[in-house]
């Protein structure tokens, strides 16, 4: 059963799950990826080791629609933030404004890509990323501004995932 404090920060969260943090999950072997396409779940073909692709497709606005059934990965993983504010190095307040400033950005994000010509919605921020320049259009006013201003974004949200929700080695 999920704390207190997962309840309240997660399930205002799914940043894990929507494809701003991951572009895919992984499932521990092979019977838990034919778990999890028995959920509706499509495994991205080619893999190695079976994974799927984020944004998950069992992700409603931020909550887990298999939260009981959800794969091992998705059960192991706590993200920095959430640690942190276990530990009381974060108020719940501030954990969850740090949430809601990240959902900005990337929401932020996917205005620009979609301006841009890219409405991939099933598919990562980070793949959409990569992809959008190769629909450069010189010929739409503002374009390369509008990629440039992508660019910042992109590079922000990293440093704002990699500051408060990836693990960061100890250097």
């Amino acid at each position: 059963m999920a704390d207190q404090l997962t309840d309240d920060l997660c399930t205002r969260c799914g940043l894990c799950c929507n494809g701003v943090l991951f572009t895919d999950t992984r499932c521990a072997d092979d019977e838990e990826a034919e778990r999890i396409v028995a959920l509706g779940i499509d495994l991205i073909p080619g893999q190695v080791m079976p994974s799927f692709q984020q944004p998950c497709c069992k992700l409603s606005s931020t909550r887990c629609q298999i939260y009981s059934d959800r794969p091992r990965q998705c059960q192991a993983f706590e993200c920095e933030l959430l640690k942190r504010t276990r530990q009381g190095e974060r108020d719940l307040e501030g954990a969850l404004k740090i949430v809601a400033d990240t959902q900005g950005r990337a929401g932020e994000i996917r205005s620009l890509l979609a301006k841009l010509g890219d409405h991939a919605e099933d598919r990562p921020l980070a793949h959409r990323f990569e992809s959008v320049r190769q629909l450069a259009n010189d010929e739409i006013e503002d374009w390369w501004d509008d990629y440039a201003r992508l660019t910042l974004e992109v590079n922000a949200l990293q440093a704002e995932l990699k500051a408060e929700f990836y693990r960061v080695a100890e250097e």
